[in-house]
């Protein structure tokens, strides 16, 4: 395969939610210099907290997904 991506997937309460060090050696076990971390958070204190880690970081190939609960659209 020539075109590999290593995508790890996170919960924002994981303590590493950003495994730069973990990625890099699945980069190396897949002979693959791209990789994407996807964290789900729960709360918008966790996006917060991600964005200000991404921020001082200055991480990137970073997705955050809001898992927070909302109101159903079809209930409005």
């Amino acid at each position: 395969v020539d075109d590999v991506t290593v995508i790890e997937f996170k919960l924002a309460t994981n303590n590493k939610a950003i495994p730069i060090k973990q990625l890099d050696s699945y980069k190396r076990a897949n002979n693959t210099k791209k990789w994407i971390i996807v964290i789900f958070c729960f709360s918008s204190e966790e996006v917060k907290k991600i964005e200000k880690k991404i921020e001082k970081g200055k991480v990137k190939d970073v997705f955050i997904i809001d898992v927070t609960p909302q109101k159903s659209a079809s209930n409005l």
